[in-house]
This record gives C-alpha cells, sequence and structure tokens, in this order.
C-alpha cells in the first residue's frame, strides 16, 4: 500500500522526534531516520532536503505548541483571579511542553 506524502512526511517527523530522544541530532543519519520511519530514500528527499529540514520542522511544530499554550494568557483581558488563572494554566502547559518536546528543543 502507498502511503499518502502527507502521512510519510508525518512518519518523518515522528520517526526523528523518536530519535532525537535517545541521540545527539548530530549522531542521527539519514539512514537512521529512514530506518525508524521505514521509508525510502526517495521519499524522504520528496519531503525533505536534509535532516536539519527535517528538525526545521519539528522546532516549528514545537514553537506553535508553544504559542498554543500560552493563547490563554496572552488572550486574557481580565482581571485579578481570572488572568491569575489563565498564567497559572500557561505556566503549566509550557512546563508540560518543555518535558515532552526537551529532545527537540535541545537539537
Amino acid at each position: 500500500m502507498v502511503r499518502r506524502e502527507s502521512a510519510v512526511r508525518a512518519t518523518i517527523l515522528d520517526a526523528t522526534e523518536r530519535l532525537l530522544a535517545d541521540r545527539r541530532f548530530d549522531e542521527i543519519t539519514v539512514a537512521d531516520i529512514l530506518a525508524a520511519a521505514d521509508v525510502a530514500r526517495g521519499s524522504f528527499y520528496f519531503n525533505f532536503e536534509s535532516k536539519h529540514d527535517v528538525l526545521a520542522e519539528l522546532v516549528t511544530r514545537a514553537i506553535g505548541r508553544g504559542h498554543s499554550a500560552a493563547r490563554s494568557w496572552l488572550s486574557s483581558s481580565s482581571d485579578g483571579d481570572v488572568r491569575r488563572a489563565a498564567v497559572r494554566q500557561s505556566i503549566g502547559e509550557g512546563a508540560l511542553l518543555w518535558a515532552e518536546q526537551a529532545p527537540v528543543l535541545r537539537a
């Protein structure tokens, strides 16, 4: 069965993220990503120019999640308890994000 390119792209991103949990970025090769994602070299290069492009997309995705975590705080025009609750929620979501995305953000 042939996978859709968007699914292949997501598979490559997910596989690279898993590899980053165990190794530094400079220790990971495109061949490692291919094996972890179970995709062909041509599929990789159809979607990305290099492993650095994969990392750039992972970082962009992590930053987007960070913006989402801060949204309740940044968009809150309330004062007092409501604003403090929004700040607490955003800080908690931000800390969780950093914990989950630590391998990507370290790379």
